[in-house]
Parts: C-alpha cells; structure tokens; sequence
C-alpha cells in the first residue's frame, strides 16, 4: 500500500512514465536515493512535502 502511494506521489509530481520521455542521468536516481536513505536514518518517517511513508521510497 505504501510503495503504492510513493509511486502515486512520484507520478503526480514528475509526471508518470516521466523517465521514459527524456533521458534522466544515473546520478539522478542515486542522489534521490541517498536523500530518502538519510532522512529514513535521521529517524522522517514520512516524507516531509507528501507524508508518503519513507521505507517503501527505498524497495
């Protein structure tokens, strides 16, 4: 249900399929990655701007 709700979130925000309209630089992903990782060990649950639970951001 929650890694549902991220793909919504990321849908919503970045337009769906957006990775398959323009090319999008590894590094993309692994920053964001890294982001999600370290607010996780920070001990944000939820992500502060959609409330999307963080451990299913990191499947």
């Amino acid at each position: 249900m929650h890694t549902a709700m991220a793909m919504k979130n990321g849908a919503k925000k970045y337009g769906p399929y957006n990775w398959r309209s323009n090319k999008v630089r590894m590094t993309i992903y692994i920053e964001a990655a890294q982001r999600h990782l370290a607010a996780l060990l920070d001990g944000e649950d939820k992500a502060s701007d959609s409330q999307v639970h963080r451990k299913p951001q990191h499947a």
